[in-house]
Parts: structure tokens; sequence; C-alpha cells
């Protein structure tokens, strides 16, 4: 148990600042692509795992896990410092020096472009009136930079969307498929492992799909679509069941494409955006805290789902994940931003105007992009 915890632990760690460093560090254009190249990469060494697993004894597939962990700590040693980090720590001339490797030789304009713009977001924090920049109030009034609107408006949004994400059925169906696939016909016309290994396939597919999609389409047109998709295919499943009339392959059909639905956005989506639309002085802390909640809900959600699912039967099931999916769809399309193409800066600008509502917010323009 000791060892299982510390393996969490770590794998809870080295996500969580993956994520961060790389929003940190990436351009806005691909900024999503590359946050979903991670899950992706993680759902295949999971898959891959499990099959050596299959092969070989737990011991030397456990030896592979830690061979692989050194060739993580190689990789993160050449890893460079986040500039936000250096700017914020008054290490200027570093944080020059990655904006330059970032962008490469012969792009003197942009370096120098992205450095200003996060040095006047820095300087912004250092005289708002309401920062605990001061280093008198730090200590009593620290709290007190979660009352404002930069902070708890991003941190409500993505809170409520990671949780929402539990009872939309994401990683339930995932933990339970084959209980879940088994009880969707009383006949036992369906071969539950064949349909569970489809969707296992289905889901790296569309993993992979979302790390193109993200190029070209923003984050509040795939959030909502993955919504609107897996919520209305979950509700037909529930009724088709209900049904017992319907063809077991019919659906087998809509469950795939629950899951291709649920897993471009709503299995993607809400970790990736913790740390691009958190800010800054608070994207470790408050991310932290919203993947252990995270973590914690999923423990009760699986503890308590074969109870729930004894009370409403599969189609019961499938009811709850497609009014969460609906509802969780109508969330974000009135409160999710557009992130897509825009940098952290200037996602931080935007929770600084007073709406609540994406469509009530206010449109201007400056420098070289776009402001929300």
């Amino acid at each position: 148990m000791t060892f299982s915890a510390l393996y969490k632990l770590k794998r809870i760690q080295k996500y969580q600042l993956l994520q961060f460093h790389l929003e940190e560090m990436a351009d806005p254009r691909l900024r999503g692509t590359l946050s979903a190249c991670i899950l992706l990469t993680y759902s295949i060494g999971i898959m891959l795992i499990s099959l050596i697993g299959t092969h070989v004894s737990w011991k030397m597939s456990a030896g592979l896990g830690v061979a692989i962990a050194l060739i993580d700590l190689v990789g993160y040693s050449l890893l460079h410092e986040s500039p936000v980090w250096l700017v914020r720590n008054n290490r200027i001339n570093e944080a020059r020096k990655v904006f330059s490797w970032l962008w490469g030789t012969g792009h003197h304009v942009e370096v120098e472009s992205d450095l200003q713009e996060l040095l006047k977001r820095i300087e912004d924090e250092s005289t708002d009136p309401t920062s605990d920049t001061d280093s008198s109030l730090v200590s009593s009034h620290k709290w007190k930079q979660y009352l404002r609107p930069q902070v708890y408006k991003p941190f409500i949004i993505i809170h409520v969307f990671n949780i929402m994400q539990i009872v939309c059925g994401t990683n339930l169906f995932i933990f339970y498929a084959v209980d879940i696939v088994s009880g969707l016909t009383t006949d036992g016309s369906l071969d539950s492992n064949l349909v569970t290994n489809l969707t296992s396939i289905v889901r790296v597919a569309f993993m992979a799909v979302s790390c193109v999609i993200l190029v070209w389409l923003g984050r509040r047109t795939i959030c909502v679509s993955s919504g609107l998709g897996s919520g209305i295919s979950a509700v037909l499943i529930g009724t088709f069941v209900y049904m017992h009339n319907v063809h077991a392959w019919v659906i087998t059909g809509f469950v795939l494409l629950y899951v291709a639905f649920n897993t471009y956005g709503y299995f993607v989506m809400p970790p990736s955006m913790i740390g691009e639309i958190l800010p800054s002085k608070i994207r470790c802390v408050g991310g932290a805290y919203i993947f252990t909640m995270n973590d914690i809900g999923m423990f009760f959600a699986t503890k308590a789902f074969p109870s729930v699912a004894r009370a409403v039967g599969t189609h019961g099931l499938f009811w709850i994940f497609g009014v969460s999916s609906l509802l969780c769809s109508l969330f974000l399309y009135l409160m999710l931003p557009e992130t897509q193409g825009r940098s952290l800066v200037q996602i931080e600008e935007y929770f600084l105007q007073s709406n609540v509502l994406w469509l009530t917010r206010k449109k201007c323009q400056r420098g070289r992009n776009i402001i929300i």
C-alpha cells in the first residue's frame, strides 16, 4: 500500500506539473493539442503496461515501470524553467533566454513582445490595490487573493467542470465498462468483453482525434459539442435499454458514439484547461486542490456506483449520464471563455471584466491578438 500511495502521488505530481509547465511555455495555438497529447500518451501507456502484465510477472512489470520513470527523470533534467516563474522571481534575463529558446533564432521581436507582455501583467498585479503582493499583508490577508474576480471566476468554472465530469460517466464507464456493458441486454446477445475492447479502441482513437482538432476548433466548440453528443447518445441508450426491443448492436453503436463524443471533449478538456484558465498566482495551489477534490469525488463515486446501479438499473445510469452531460454542456456554453489561440495573459485579462456570462463579454483589440 505504501508503494501504491507513493506511485499515485508521483503520478499526480508529474501529470499536474507537466500540464502547468507545458501551458506556460507552449504556443497558444498548440497549447491544447500538446496538453491532449499528454493524456493520449498516458492512456496508451496504461494500455501497453496492461498488455505486458498479461504476459510477464508483476515484478517484471514493476521493473519496466521503474525504468520508464528513470527515463522521465532524464527528460525533466533537460527542461527549461517556466518563464512565468522566472519573471515572478525577478530572473528576467533567464526568462528572455527561455523565450529565445522557444522561438528559435531570428525571432527577437516576438521574444521581446512575449517578455514585455508578461512583465506588464506582473507589474499590473503588483499595482492592483486588491493584490496581496505587499509583504506586510501576505501573512494575514493572503486568502483575499481568492476573492478577486480574475481568480474565483476561472476557479469556479473549471472546478464545476471537473466535478460534473464525474457524474457524466467519463471515468466511471472506464472503471466499470464490463459491468455496464453486461447490463445493456438481458438475453446475453452481447459479448461484453468484445464491446469493452471496442470502447477502448474508440477511446484511444478519439483521443488522437482531439489532438488534431484542437488546432482548428475552439475549446467552447469542442466542450459543448462533446456534451451534446454524449448526452443525447446516453439518453437514447437508456431509452433503448428500457424498451427491451431494440437490437443489441444498435445499442452497441450508440455506446461507441457515447464514448467517442465523451472522449474528445469531456475526457480531455477538464484536466487540460486547469493550467490554461487558472491565473498564474494560484495555478499550482488551485490546480492541486482541484485535482485532489476530483480524486476524492471519484473515489466516492466508484464506491457508490454498484449500489446506484442496482437501484436505478443500467437504463437509469445512462439517463443520469445523459442529463448530466447536457447540463454540463449548458453550463459551459454560458460560462466557459474561448481560450484557443489566446495567451495566458490575455485569458487572465478576460476574467478582469465585470461580466459573468461569456455572451456578455466585452470585445476589444490590443497588439497583435484579439482579446477574448
